[in-house]
């Protein structure tokens, strides 16, 4: 489960944080339902937000913000796809704090809105 793949490698992080980039990735994914912040991923690796913005970058290729919608928004598929939750109680469920961003991210990475995309054929 991630983001759309299709986009180049990234490079590699400078010498001595070579497994930082995969660690920080690996830690969003195992908390990216919770109010994971940039700034709380940064402190829990002991670096700055801002390298942290660019190390997430440099590894998946997406922004920070980018990558969490994304892995939420999967979730949030899943989720409308394989029960019969509200929309309202799936953006929830998928770590989102607001309906309206939720739903603005669900057409940004799926291309429709989740009540339709529940309907579309899979």
């Amino acid at each position: 489960m991630g983001p759309p793949h299709g986009r180049p490698a990234a490079p590699a992080p400078p010498a001595g944080r070579r497994g930082l980039g995969p660690a920080a990735v690996e830690y969003i994914h195992r908390r990216f339902l919770e109010d994971l912040t940039l700034e709380a991923l940064a402190a829990h690796f002991g670096v700055t937000a801002p390298y942290m913005s660019a190390l997430v970058k440099r590894t998946t290729g997406y922004t920070f913000t980018d990558y969490l919608q994304s892995l939420r928004v999967e979730h949030a598929g899943s989720l409308l796809r394989s029960g019969s939750m509200r929309v309202v109680d799936v953006a929830a469920e998928s770590g989102f704090n607001s309906y309206k961003s939720f739903v603005r991210a669900f057409r940004k990475w799926k291309g429709a809105p989740p009540a339709e995309y529940r309907k579309l054929p899979q």
